[in-house]
């Protein structure tokens, strides 16, 4: 994918060369590219939004960095961010958090099957091993240990409820994957979360 070259203040020359990002290859994670790949229809492209893609598209595929993007609801930051997956190919697992939210319900999800109810891997779970983008949405509102597990993962390991550890020397984090955190800008949790995440690579 290639970003175009941006012009100065005056319009005179060009301030920035044309960036290419590398497409996501679909071969890496067959399953999550074919139902898992967000797909827009109704994103307009503008110079404004087009260099914002730009700089999150660098800082997730050249700096393996992890996103954190703080702004009044409303705004589009799911829409920015979905479009810019979109356009790179990449499969996303979503998450919206809440005040009730807990560590084994980001793990673990139940469902009945036969009459049986069983546990199985939740979005975090699956992404971190098959290596996707993770988009937690609502992170302002998440309870101060959930945000602390996501901090630890992004720092390169957590612990699970049942003892097992993700990292190195437990449950491999797939390579490519990436937590994008969103969280709604006024407040002190936002604040804590801005503090909580920066200057962080996998």
């Amino acid at each position: 994918m290639v970003f175009p070259a941006t012009s100065s203040a005056n319009g005179a020359s060009p301030a920035r060369l044309p960036t290419l990002i590398p497409m996501y290859d679909p071969q890496r994670d067959v399953e999550g590219s074919a139902s898992l790949v967000p797909h827009m229809s109704d994103f307009y492209n503008n110079p404004l939004q087009t260099s914002v893609l730009r700089s999150l598209a660098l800082d997730l595929e050249l700096l393996d960095a992890h996103l954190v993007l703080l702004g009044n609801q409303g705004v589009g930051k799911n829409k920015l961010i979905d479009r810019l997956l979109q356009l790179l190919g990449r499969p996303r697992e979503y998450i919206q958090l809440h005040r009730d939210t807990t560590v084994q319900s980001l793990v673990y999800t139940t469902v009945v099957e036969g009459g049986i109810v069983k546990y199985v891997e939740g979005p975090l779970l699956r992404g971190v091993r098959m290596g996707r983008v993770v988009v937690v949405d609502e992170a302002d509102k998440a309870p101060e240990h959930v945000v602390g597990v996501l901090r630890s993962l992004s720092r390169g390991g957590m612990s699970l409820p049942d003892g097992r550890w993700v990292g190195k020397g437990g449950i491999e984090i797939g390579d490519g994957f990436r937590l994008v955190v969103l969280a709604n800008r006024p407040g002190y949790r936002a604040l804590r979360i801005y503090s909580d995440f920066r200057r962080l690579t996998p």
